[in-house]
């Protein structure tokens, strides 16, 4: 998928998953996000990782490869947690008030969490071309929600953009724990949902490679208890014109690299 963006004078494509769509020449710079390979004339690249499941296996194939505590997880939510799972914002739906809705949700969880909030802003791209989809799990007996998970739609892939609970401002270990189990019956029937639609896979947006930070490490071992393979993939800026290869050495130049 291709995203179109103008900072200042410098005409900016943004490029998922794939390196050999066909190239807008207007454009000065082309940012990859998310590709298999590094393109030629690559500079400022990353390699990230992240973790998919295939969704061609069937549902009990899939349901195989999910670890025991989880699946018990995701079966006693389902059938004791009194919980109902929505569609807050369908992907290609302009919904304004479904989108406010997400970023109360998500800037309450990053409060908790002492992380940055989000702005309409941040999500408008996404929003805009019809690739962002939200969605949401409800506690039947408050009628609140409990999780929520935002997807980027393209390319045959659901990518996970973010996942945000309310568990951590409760002082309630059973509440906690109600949420953690909706939140893994949530990840459960979205990647049961995907595949109904005829998508390729479910990606969990991201796999933490390093060694030092344990709350990271945690993640990878929630994500990982879903069965899945790790995937290698790559970040970069490519220059297209005169001014996109001027643009990215004054880049380097304020960045001092």
């Amino acid at each position: 998928m291709k995203y179109f963006k103008k900072k200042g004078m410098i005409r900016v494509v943004e490029m998922w998953y794939e390196d050999n769509q066909s190239i807008d020449s207007t454009c000065d710079v082309i940012r990859y996000k998310f590709i298999p390979k590094i393109p030629r004339k690559a500079h400022s690249i990353e390699e990230l990782y992240t973790l998919i499941i295939d969704l061609s296996s069937d549902p009990e194939t899939l349901l195989n490869d999910v670890a025991k505590n989880t699946k018990y997880e995701i079966k006693r939510a389902r059938e004791r947690d009194n919980l109902t799972i929505q569609n807050l914002l369908s992907a290609g739906e302009k919904n304004d008030a479904a989108l406010n809705e997400y970023i109360e949700f998500f800037n309450g969880f990053a409060d908790l969490k002492k992380r940055n909030a989000i702005t309409v802003g941040e999500l408008a791209q996404f929003y805009n071309s019809g690739n962002l989809e939200i969605r949401s799990i409800i506690d039947l007996e408050t009628s609140e929600p409990v999780s929520m998970h935002a997807y980027i739609i393209s390319d045959g892939r659901a990518r996970l953009l973010q996942s945000s609970s309310h568990f951590r401002g409760s002082n309630d270990p059973e509440y906690r724990k109600k949420t953690g189990r909706a939140n893994r019956l949530l990840h459960w029937e979205d990647i049961l949902y995907y595949k109904k639609i005829g998508l390729a896979y479910y990606d969990f947006g991201g796999w933490y490679c390093g060694s030092d930070d344990l709350e990271k490490l945690s993640i990878n071992q929630f994500k990982e208890a879903f069965g899945g393979q790790k995937l290698r993939e790559f970040s970069c800026i490519v220059p297209v014109t005169s001014l996109g290869t001027l643009s990215i050495a004054i880049r380097k130049i304020i960045r001092g690299k």
